[in-house]
């Protein structure tokens, strides 16, 4: 190695530690997992019938609604299972059981 490649090298070297200290002494801001305003809860959990699956439930915190998303891994598409207005199965005094 000659000495201007060595030169170079000390000097690239320097401007990417002023580089790293520059972004680790800026505050960081927290994570937000919102888009346009609404936030959203997923919690992972199984599928009720499908012992082999698992599903995403997702829901949006300002209009309570919620769906149940599943990936299918024979076409590699996601799949909306279910969805519900859970504000409304909350005032009728909960999710009504299948077969009523």
């Amino acid at each position: 190695m000659n000495r201007k490649s060595l030169g170079a090298l000390v000097a690239l070297n320097a401007v990417l530690l002023i580089a790293l200290i520059m972004v680790a002494m800026l505050p960081a801001r927290p994570a937000q997992a919102q888009f346009g305003g609404n936030a959203f809860v997923m919690i992972a959990g199984e599928v009720t019938g499908q012992a082999r699956f698992n599903c995403v439930y997702i829901t949006e915190l300002q209009s309570a609604k919620m769906v149940a998303v599943m990936f299918n891994s024979a076409n590699d598409k996601l799949e909306v299972i279910a969805g519900r207005e859970l504000k409304k199965d909350v005032e009728a005094g909960g999710i009504p059981k299948r077969g009523r």
